[in-house]
């Protein structure tokens, strides 16, 4: 494994991490809550648990051994309530981020966070096209989170280190798909 150094403000050198260990648990369950003639609500489900460790890593006379994994999350869960009511279609979603450990001696760490999205769908059918027109709104709540970091992360020029990218605040969509 390669571990990104950055040596100056836009180089980066790859590093070898040692060994590290990568065990790990996911789990899927979908299943239906209810099944009538006209309605159809299912639960979907996704579950990981993530144990990745440094086994042996020693980098600038630092001992990194042991500690957990840079920029893996410590689990990771989503899940999605579908309704199926004739032509329409609506979910919930829910996504949940663990804790991500931002730098390899494992100081710092992001917040954990959950998401929800909402989706509503008509389905039309013409002849041999099928219309799916859809609208909805991801990150329901407007939570601050950050969607992706910077491992290991130096300020240059006096400043601090930036270590977060911030996710996207509330926000619609609408959508159009055709199938021949």
């Amino acid at each position: 494994l390669l571990v990104a150094q950055r040596t100056s403000f836009d180089t980066f050198t790859g590093v070898n991490a040692g060994r590290t260990t990568h065990p790990g648990l996911e789990a899927t369950i979908n299943f239906p809550l209810l099944k009538s003639q006209n309605l159809t609500i299912t639960s979907s489900n996704n579950f990981s648990k993530y144990w990745y460790i440094f086994k042996e890593f020693n980098n600038r006379g630092n001992d990194y051994s042991q500690n957990k994994l840079t920029g893996v999350p410590t689990h990771t869960t989503y899940s999605k309530i579908k309704f199926d009511f004739k032509n329409y279609i609506a979910q919930v979603s829910l996504q949940n981020i663990g804790k991500i450990p931002m730098n390899d001696s494992n100081e710092l760490f992001t917040n954990s966070y959950s998401v929800i999205d909402l989706k509503l769908s008509r389905l039309y059918s013409l002849k041999n096209l099928g219309i799916n027109i859809s609208t909805g709104i991801n990150n329901l709540f407007d939570k601050k989170y950050a969607s992706g970091i910077v491992i290991n992360a130096r300020g240059f020029g006096g400043r601090d280190p930036r270590y977060y990218y911030p996710g996207l605040p509330r926000n619609y969509f609408i959508s159009l798909n055709l199938s021949i």
